[in-house]
C-alpha cells in the first residue's frame, strides 16, 4: 500500500541500532551525525572547558581548531565520562528519527558501559594544515597497542604539544597515570588523540 513502509525501508534505519562508537565513527552517514551531536554538546554541555581549548572553528575536514591553530582533534575525541554516552543516545535519536530511544545499558553500570565503549582513535583521517611529523605521531599513538608502547611513543617524542602548552613525558606518565587511578580523563590532552587513546587502552584492560 502506498506510503507504507516496506520491511527494507525500516531495516535501512533501524541497522544504526546496535552499532558501536566506533562503526558510528567510521560510517559515512553516521559519522557526520556524530561529529555534530559531539560538538553540540561540547557548545552547550561543557562550555567552559570548550572555549577554554578551543577557537570554536571548524575546519573543511571537521577538525577543531585550538587557541594555539593546531588541528588534531576532531569532536567525538574530545568527549568523555558520561557525556560520551549521551552523544552515542542523540546520535541515535536522529539517525533512527526516534526522540525515545535509549541506549542500552546491558544491566551494566554507567562507568562500566563508557569503558567498553571507547573506539581507538582514528587513523586513516588527513589533515592536509598537518606537519608530517605531526601525522607521524598522531599515526603512532593511535597504533599503540599497549600502554609500554605508547610511553615509549611519548618518551621519543619528548613529550607532546597539547593546545595550551608542551606536556614533557615525565608531566603526561603522572597524568596517565592519574586517569588509570579514576580521574577525569581531560586531566589530558586530547591533541593527537593522546586522550581517547588512554581510554580506548583502559577499556580493553577493563574487558579482559
Amino acid at each position: 500500500m502506498e506510503g507504507t513502509p516496506t520491511i527494507e525501508s525500516v531495516d535501512s534505519s533501524r541497522v544504526y541500532e546496535n552499532m558501536t562508537p566506533d562503526q558510528l565513527e567510521k560510517d559515512p552517514v553516521a559519522s557526520k551525525v556524530l561529529q555534530q551531536k559531539a560538538l553540540d554538546y561540547l557548545r552547550t554541555q561543557d562550555k567552559e572547558w570548550f572555549k577554554r581549548e578551543y577557537t570554536g572553528e571548524i575546519t573543511a575536514d571537521g577538525f577543531l581548531v585550538d587557541k594555539k591553530g593546531a588541528t588534531n582533534t576532531k569532536p567525538f575525541q574530545s568527549i568523555g565520562g558520561a557525556g560520551f554516552l549521551q552523544v552515542i543516545e542523540n546520535t541515535k535519536r536522529e539517525l533512527l528519527n526516534d526522540p525515545s530511544f535509549v541506549q542500552p545499558r546491558d544491566g551494566m553500570g554507567l562507568e562500566s558501559e563508557i569503558g567498553k565503549s571507547i573506539p581507538n582513535p582514528e587513523v586513516s583521517v588527513e589533515d592536509k594544515s598537518e606537519s608530517a611529523e605531526d601525522k607521524l605521531l598522531r599515526l603512532s599513538i593511535a597504533e599503540a597497542p599497549n600502554f609500554r608502547a605508547l610511553y615509549t611513543i611519548l618518551q621519543e617524542n619528548d613529550g607532546i604539544q597539547g593546545s595550551q602548552k608542551h606536556y614533557s613525558f615525565d608531566e603526561l606518565t603522572q597524568l596517565i597515570g592519574r586517569v588509570q587511578q579514576g580521574a577525569d580523563p581531560k586531566l589530558l590532552t586530547g591533541a593527537f588523540g593522546l586522550r581517547q587513546k588512554v581510554q580506548y587502552l583502559l577499556s580493553l584492560e577493563g574487558s579482559r
